[in-house]
């Protein structure tokens, strides 16, 4: 989801630390139908919420999506298709700033790697893994809790068409088994232009605005497209009003609600600062490159927006933690719920030492949290596909050593299909832009442990980071999507064989840190959180703690709540726009500048449609390109970003101000008809 926040807003938070009918990322299985009949005089059907859940995709690269045809298309946003049009992109034809329109199938082209999930069953399993982590702690509970999942999930696995993960729900206290059908075979179909996607964005703060962030794929099955007849969402046919119920289908990332204020106090005092500061400088490092060297610009145009939209993004979630009153409302819950559970003799004996467990691994957390930034997130990060494909490779080839049950998630064989198709992707690597990624990721090194640290000697060695980057990339062969298959084919012999620079520095030096550092972090900071923390969820149901939705884990939920502008610095904020509002703001200039396509279209655009729409629902990163839908389970319109207090929901839900915003689908069909000429999508979206 876009990222755009520019002001600070900590409005006063007093309805912020008090329930709210329409907070929560509610799960398939467990949707709070008393408090949608006590407020809104609604039940969902399980056959309402089953076709919504099956019609609701998960791209795995970090949206999500919706089936809107009997024949595979689906319905996402364009920053969520952006990495599949600038992969597709030529010198003369660039699909992310001039948009794509495919005129007909044999037009619409294959992404090269994206892979999209549906949900097709929820199994509960917290009897099974609770009879495996039985009386544990710290690190004997980690690795029992992770050969517990690693089995369940092994024993689900059936092939490349099924993808199964054991979720963690309230930090332990529930765990399902997500069965999902995956799909690998994604062709581009529509692609706004940036211009239209983002018309504005850079120079404002906060709601209203005039975005048509609209993208479009397809989806194959055995070379046919899919035949989705039975799960598909229809468009409504009737028109959306201020006050009215809607609903919104997808993935909302990570949340840190159900956190304990040690783990608060941690994000504040140590990750968000690092984030900000790693964000910075890589903003700063890929302007000035580009600025400097034309031929660089296209290369780390990704780099610059990622850590634009990032940046601000993080900046808001620390201004939280570190400005409002949020920290002391959670201070005062954890003293009641604590207080609660020592007047139970019971529940003290079971449950009272969480929170100190807790405070004491994120002591741990706050001394290793340097090295574990360097080795274990930024070495991941997509920016680098060379680096990352490498970590990849010899990660994989020491993991398929291993029986499957024991490996780490990623390399299980479920998870095999999308790694090949991550490691073997055919997209182009700018050979240029990845040698200065590569060395703001080696500068990264020194900034978090200092040049004593053993791991810095270790990694660094006696070259400049410039230096072992300009040898590193320009020395490999991995641009070259044959010689990473032949590796890849080759497993751990390959590995073991190869003299590229890259594989031997990520293999003798970068590996052995990161697992020997995992290790720690798995068993001292990540194992002692989960299994205290389980308990902490126990405690609250046993001491008759309030009903509530669990933290986002990047799995299909549902949210809810009204169609509704608010009010911002005293001024009343509408709750649509309108294509003439769009045309209001234009100057000609960028971010100004409309696109060519519906100037052309003249009068035929009725620009009293609506554009856009403001509704007070519960949502995070993760649910752009989400459907919003009725009553009726009708799609009203698409979700593409989040209001500036609405950057806050990873901590808590502002029912008053934070907002989730989406093109509507009013505008979705006038524009695709009067100004792109696809006419035909709107008509297969609205064949019954």
């Amino acid at each position: 989801m876009h990222a755009r926040v520019t002001l600070l807003c900590i409005f006063a938070l007093c309805p912020l630390i008090a329930a709210h009918a329409d907070e929560g990322m509610w799960t398939y299985d467990a949707l709070p139908q008393r408090r949608l009949a006590r407020d809104w005089h609604v039940s969902l059907s399980a056959t309402w919420a089953d076709h919504i859940r099956l019609s609701t995709l998960r791209l795995a690269q970090g949206c999500s999506a919706s089936l809107v045809s009997g024949r595979g298309l689906v319905l996402t946003d364009q920053h969520c298709v952006a990495d599949c049009a600038r992969g597709l992109s030529t010198p003369g034809h660039d699909l992310v700033a001039d948009g794509f329109v495919a005129a007909t199938d044999a037009d619409e082209r294959r992404c090269p790697d994206v892979e999209l999930d549906e949900l097709t069953s929820i199994t509960p399993v917290t009897g099974r893994i609770d009879q495996a982590t039985h009386a544990l702690s710290g690190a004997a509970f980690a690795a029992a809790e992770r050969r517990a999942i690693e089995n369940i999930e092994a024993a689900c696995n059936k092939g490349a068409a099924v993808r199964c993960d054991v979720v963690t729900l309230f930090h332990g206290g529930k765990y399902d088994l997500y069965t999902y059908r995956r799909f690998q075979d994604v062709r581009l179909v529509f692609a706004a232009e940036t211009g239209a996607a983002n018309f504005a964005d850079p120079n404002r703060a906060d709601w209203p605005y005039y975005d048509f962030d609209v993208g479009m794929l397809r989806v194959y099955d055995n070379g046919k497209t899919l035949d989705s007849t039975a799960s598909h969402l229809k468009p409504s046919r009737h028109d959306l009003r201020a006050g009215d119920l809607v609903f919104v289908a997808g993935n909302p990332g990570d949340t840190e609600r159900l956190d304990t204020v040690a783990q608060l106090e941690a994000m504040r005092d140590v990750w968000l600062p690092t984030a900000m500061m790693d964000l910075s400088e890589l903003h700063g490092m890929a302007l000035d490159a580009a600025g400097h060297d034309a031929a660089l610009a296209g290369g780390l145009q990704q780099a610059i927006t990622m850590s634009e939209a990032l940046t601000d993004r993080v900046r808001k979630q620390h201004d939280v933690l570190s400005v409002g009153p949020l920290l002391d409302s959670k201070r005062q819950a954890e003293r009641a719920l604590r207080a609660r559970t020592a007047h139970d003799p019971a529940a003290q004996k079971m449950f009272g030492r969480a929170w100190d467990n807790i405070a004491r691994a994120a002591d741990h957390q706050r001394d290793i949290a340097g090295l574990y930034t360097v080795l274990n997130l930024e070495a991941q990060l997509p920016l680098v596909p060379l680096f990352r494909d490498a970590l990849l490779l010899v990660r994989g080839s020491n993991e398929a050593r291993k029986p499957d049950a024991a490996r780490l998630p990623e390399f299980q064989a479920a998870n095999l299909p999308a790694l090949r198709q991550e490691i073997l992707s055919p997209a182009p690597i700018d050979q240029a832009a990845q040698i200065r990624l590569m060395t703001w990721l080696l500068t990264r090194v020194e900034a978090h442990t200092g040049t004593a640290h053993p791991a810095y000697r270790a990694l660094i060695g006696h070259e400049s980071e410039a230096a072992l980057a300009q040898r590193l990339v320009a020395g490999t062969k991995l641009r070259d999507a044959a010689e990473r298959k032949r590796l890849l084919d080759g497993g751990f012999a390959a590995i073991a064989a190869s003299t590229d620079p890259l594989i031997m520095f990520v293999r003798d030096t970068w590996e052995p840190l990161a697992m020997a550092n995992e290790r720690d972090w798995v068993d001292n900071v990540t194992g002692v959180y989960d299994s205290n923390a389980a308990l902490i969820d126990r405690a609250r149901q046993a001491t008759g703690g309030a009903d509530v939705a669990p933290d986002a884990t990047f799995t299909p939920r549902l949210s809810f709540g009204a169609v509704s502008g608010y009010s911002l610095y005293g001024q009343a904020m509408p709750a649509f726009t309108t294509l003439a509002d769009a045309f209001a703001q234009e100057t000609g200039q960028d971010p100004f500048r409309l696109p060519a396509r519906w100037h052309a279209a003249g009068a035929r655009l009725d620009r009293t449609t609506t554009l856009d729409l403001v509704a007070a629902v519960d949502i995070v990163g993760g649910n752009s390109g989400s459907p919003v839908v009725d009553r009726d389970g009708d799609l009203v319109g698409l979700v593409f970003a989040v209001n500036d207090a609405a950057e806050a929901n990873v901590f808590i839900n502002d029912p008053v101000h934070a907002r989730g915003i989406a093109v509507t689908w009013p505008a979705i069909r006038m524009l695709l008809r009067q100004a792109y000429g696809a006419g035909r999508l709107v008509d297969e979206m609205m064949t019954p």
